[in-house]
């Protein structure tokens, strides 16, 4: 990198850059270094459409593309033991609960290698 020198320069104006360095978490030359970078780095052509205008203009040329609108249901509650009965229909033997009470108190205990393991 090219060594810059800037000599005199206004005490107010260093002490604003000593600032803005702090805030951006970098040290004077690395906050001039980006001033410069941003100042006289080329910016994207205008020209360069963004990827939505990109694809838009893509399948123009076949007519556009159509998507139907999807229907939106309202958000279902996480489902619980009685609800799990509800799709069973019938149930025979009576440890239903006491299963279900095992799940719930078991099931954050068991480690990814025990599972691999039982597999």
């Amino acid at each position: 990198m090219t060594p810059i020198t800037l000599d005199p320069i206004d005490p107010t104006l260093a002490e604003r850059l000593q600032q803005r360095a702090s805030a951006n978490g970098r040290t004077i030359e690395a906050e001039i270094t980006a001033i410069l970078e941003s100042a006289l780095m080329p910016e994207s052509t205008p020209n360069e459409p963004d990827l939505a205008t990109a694809i838009q203009q893509h399948f123009a040329e076949f007519g556009g593309v159509e998507l139907p609108e999807i229907p939106r249901e309202p958000i279902r509650n996480p489902p619980f033991g009685d609800t799990l009965l509800s799709h069973t229909e019938t149930w025979e033997g009576s440890d239903f609960e006491d299963c279900l009470e095992t799940v719930i108190e078991t099931r954050s205990q068991i480690s990814p290698t025990e599972t691999d393991s039982q597999f």
